[in-house]
């Protein structure tokens, strides 16, 4: 089971993709140790997950700013990496809480409801 937040929580510090391959890690086999040592196991796990997370990124429309660092991305975006890192976790139930709250379909500049 995955689930996001009706506050985004992203690591910001991180790229859009990383902020993914976050949660590629939980499938992979490979641990903190082999990670901090980049043993051989890691090595050829990273590929993989590098794909994985860009398809993820693919289907939630946000593959073009895979290398933007995610705080800089707009609330909406933020939320669809969200999504795009839940769903990389592979869960079997994905909760969703209030994916929409807060935002708007105005397209910016425009005041008409």
């Amino acid at each position: 089971m995955a689930r996001t937040f009706q506050n985004a929580q992203i690591f910001g510090n991180m790229t859009v993709l990383e902020n993914v391959m976050v949660g590629c890690h939980t499938r992979t086999r490979s641990g903190i140790a082999s990670a901090a040592l980049r043993l051989p196991r890691m090595r050829r796990e990273e590929p993989v997950t590098y794909q994985k997370a860009q398809y993820y990124l693919e289907m939630v429309g946000l593959s073009d700013i895979a290398h933007r660092p995610a705080a800089s991305i707009p609330i909406g975006n933020q939320r669809l990496l969200e999504v795009a890192r839940a769903l990389a976790t592979e869960p079997e139930i994905l909760m969703l809480d209030e994916p929409a709250a807060g935002l708007n379909t105005r397209k910016p500049g425009s005041w008409e409801t």
